[in-house]
């Protein structure tokens, strides 16, 4: 029974994959948003096999159709809210305790060499989570996918590493340290 209703699920798949597509165009054209979007969708199909089972074809195309939009509205607000987390984490760097003591244009103008030594902190998978978040703006889920965790792991890790990153920069910053300083020495 479960065999046929695996193959049932399949052929719901099969007969609406293209159309889940076409309703997330309206939404997105870029293959990596569209491809989290119709991850976030199937699966909550998945979630409720029987109820869609049991639909008639109009219907579970409404309901996809909503769906789509719920799943696109929820990625874009996350998407947004991670932006502004972002945003936030730099103003915080900008405004830290030791920042207001310094010159601030001393920072921004050694701000490379400290992101650099911050970076320098980092094993490797670190860095390279780093940059696959923040240089190519990968998805949490592709970023999970590719070390073989969940999202919400991929976010505790990249806090972790931003926190440990900040500290490098802090350390830097209370010992007084530029680029400038640490060529001469």
């Amino acid at each position: 029974m479960s065999n046929n209703r695996n193959n049932t699920l399949e052929k719901l798949y099969l007969d609406h994959r293209k159309l889940v597509y076409a309703f997330i165009s309206d939404y997105s054209n870029e293959e990596d948003v569209m491809e989290e979007i119709a991850s976030t969708v199937w699966m909550k199909v998945w979630e409720k096999e029987d109820f869609f089972l049991d639909m008639d074809k109009k219907g579970v195309k409404y309901y996809l159709r909503a769906m789509v939009k719920t799943a696109a509205s929820d990625y874009f607000r996350s998407l947004e809210q991670e932006n502004k987390k972002v945003e936030k984490l730099k103003e915080y760097l900008i405004d830290s305790e030791q920042l207001k003591n310094a010159e601030e244009s001393r920072f921004l103008e050694n701000i490379n060499y400290y992101l650099r030594e911050a970076i320098n902190v980092l094993s490797e998978d670190e860095k390279l989570l780093i940059i696959m978040r923040f240089k190519y703006n990968q998805s949490m889920k592709s970023i999970g996918d590719y070390f073989g965790i969940t999202e919400g792991n991929v976010r505790i890790r990249k806090l972790r590493l931003l926190t440990k990153m900040k500290k490098k920069i802090n350390d830097l910053m209370s010992e007084g340290r530029s680029e400038n300083e640490s060529r001469e020495k």
